[in-house]
């Protein structure tokens, strides 16, 4: 139950992240970014 509520709130914060870098960045950017997973999202958000 817990793992599942997890991974809904990962499924929200990851479609916030889709909205706001497809505003910012060109897709393949947002692409290279999703493939990768967390550690880059983590990475990003220190630049």
């Amino acid at each position: 139950m817990r793992i599942g509520s997890v991974v809904i709130i990962w499924v929200i914060v990851l479609s916030h992240w889709c909205s706001l870098l497809k505003s910012i960045f060109p897709s393949f950017k947002f692409t290279f970014i999703y493939v990768n997973g967390e550690i880059d999202l983590f990475t990003l958000g220190y630049k």
